[in-house]
């Protein structure tokens, strides 16, 4: 039993040298905030594209593409930052944009949900790879529009090496434009 448990001990060890030689590549050795982040984005992908669905992922990348843009213009923004940032200080703008995107994506896919446009968007369950590449692409679309919603005193707490495939304007329009093509070329067969 201790031969079993010394050599269990001796596998985390070794695993543990081993991610932090690799987490080293991300910045300082030792620094592993970069593999924290591809890490919780695995599970999230995982999290997001199996509670979902596809159909629902495809509701989700509509709600989202309304929900930036009805916030851009959004009439009444000043009144909402007003009362989140009230004379003795408050909330700084940029999240109150987060704030008022994500609710406002919410609300979209709420009502997207309980309409017909669920029912025509409905589409046989895809594999596996199919479900986690929509997923991907979706998570990445979210996580480059809360990027560029954030100052760039804020950015220097993101990794920098991850932080060029969300920033940039290059990166932004790819990361708007991949789910798109994703959706045509993976699309499934209808339910009916």
């Amino acid at each position: 039993m201790s031969q079993i448990l010394s050599q269990i001990l001796l596998y985390l060890t070794d695993f543990g040298k081993f991610m932090q030689k690799v987490a080293g590549d991300f910045g300082a050795a030792g620094d592993s905030s970069g593999w924290l982040v591809i890490l919780f984005f695995i599970f999230v992908v995982f999290l997001v594209g199996f509670t979902l669905g596809r159909t629902r992922m495809l509701l989700a990348l509509v709600s989202i593409y309304a929900a930036a843009f009805i916030e851009n213009r959004f009439a009444y923004f000043d009144a909402v930052r007003g009362y989140f940032n009230p004379p003795t200080g408050g909330v700084p703008e940029y999240w109150v944009h987060i704030g008022l995107f994500i609710a406002l994506y919410v609300i979209v896919f709420n009502i997207l949900n309980r309409s017909i446009l669920k029912h025509r968007l409905a589409v046989k369950e895809a594999s596996v790879l199919a479900i986690s590449l929509e997923a991907i692409l979706i998570i990445g679309l979210l996580a480059s529009i809360i990027v560029a919603y954030l100052p760039t005193d804020q950015l220097k707490f993101l990794p920098a090496n991850l932080l060029k495939y969300f920033s940039t304007k290059n990166a932004q329009f790819i990361w708007a434009i991949l789910p798109l093509v994703a959706a045509l070329f993976l699309r499934g067969k209808r339910d009916i």
